[in-house]
């Protein structure tokens, strides 16, 4: 895990407290939007729960301990992410472990393997660790015990309802120091929601994947790294005639943030405008307007880990998204293997097929 951090750029997100019944009224056994409609009060799904934006999702669960309810949702799309931060988490834990003996151990499981229709969660989880299950219990009367869970939408979708309620019970045991879960944001859906507060990561800026290129390729390549680094960003951005466009606004005393964030040339502060042809700032607006533009694609951290892997980036998005099916089909395919569901894997022609149906159909709306 220690090569993959030296690689890793920090995701942000944005937090988002959980109500205050839901967090204050755990044990009530009352639908509290019942409580609201007897009192007159808005509706509890109309209220804006608190919202603070992180640069880092780490430093979000580092300030877990000195929240009153430390139940947290990492969520976002498919390859945002979130399997890697529950990681992060669990190696700062472990380094706090180290620093601290008497501080909280951690217990990292994949829900996914969670398919046994009859079993427990807490069953599952002493499995899972092994011997070391047995002092699950004896941590959890000490408030020692740290969960992370990951993938709660790969639990299999006919389970999904009862095993909710034994995750809402096991968020609402305060005997656990912290219980951190990850979720697809599309499948966290009310049976998930109380009492976890939610961070949901952010796609990745222009600026944040330079520098996870930068991050992987000098760390396999000290001496070349650097560069490989830049053609394979440009390569993805619009191709060497858009980093010429670059070299131009640098020498004008342009940052790469303005680049990539101006709606307009600069005329001052730095005047770009005056050192640029038109035809160059023409690359740029359409550089920056192309919605085909790989860029958009490479905000997925897992998509743009694909493509850095690549001998080279295909030259149009159709052979990209054709390698990406058959990685992703060859990955969901193992998941359900593991999770002993491999008889729900279709055919890959027929899978493929109906994408190309869905798709048409979209593209008719």
């Amino acid at each position: 895990m220690s090569d993959r951090e030296a690689r890793f750029e920090p995701l942000s997100g944005t937090e988002r407290r959980a109500g205050p019944l839901a967090r204050s009224h755990k044990g009530l056994r009352i639908d509290t939007n019942v409580l609201f409609d007897a009192f007159k009060l808005p509706d509890s799904s109309a209220i804006e729960p608190a919202r603070r934006d992180w640069n880092d999702v780490l430093d979000a669960y580092r300030e877990l301990p000195g929240w009153r309810i430390r139940r947290l949702a990492v969520l976002g799309e498919p390859g945002s992410g979130k399997s890697f931060s529950l990681q992060r988490i669990a190696c700062d834990c472990a380094r706090r472990a180290l620093r601290d003996p008497g501080g909280a151990d951690t217990a990292a499981r994949r829900l996914g393997l969670w398919t046994r229709e009859r079993d427990s969660l807490m069953a599952f989880i002493e499995r899972q660790l092994g011997d070391l299950g047995r002092d699950l219990v004896a941590l959890c009367d000490e408030r020692g015990a740290i969960l992370l869970l990951d993938g709660m939408n790969e639990i299999p979708p006919g389970q999904r309802r009862l095993k909710a309620q034994q995750l809402r019970k096991m968020a609402e045991n305060e005997r656990f120091a912290a219980i951190v879960v990850s979720c697809r944001e599309r499948d966290f859906t009310a049976d998930y929601g109380r009492p976890f507060d939610t961070l949901t990561l952010k796609p990745l800026s222009r600026l944040q994947i330079h520098r996870f290129l930068h991050r992987a390729y000098e760390y396999d390549e000290p001496n070349q790294g650097s560069e490989r680094a830049e053609q394979r960003f440009w390569k993805i951005a619009g191709g060497e005639a858009l980093r010429g466009v670059w070299t131009v606004w640098e020498a004008a005393g342009a940052s790469f943030g303005q680049f990539w964030s101006a709606e307009e040339v600069p005329r001052e502060n730095p005047n770009v405008y005056s050192k640029t042809s038109a035809e160059q700032d023409r690359i740029w607006h359409a550089a920056r307007a192309e919605p085909r533009s790989l860029l958009r694609l490479a905000a997925n951290p897992y998509l743009l880990t694909v493509m850095m892997a690549l001998p080279t980036v295909p030259p149009n998005r159709a052979q990209l998204f054709d390698g990406f099916l058959t990685v992703l089909f060859e990955r969901e395919r193992k998941a359900r293997e593991a999770r002993h569901d491999g008889r729900s894997v279709p055919e890959p022609k027929a899978w493929q097929a109906t994408l190309a149906d869905l798709a048409g159909a979209m593209q008719r709306l």
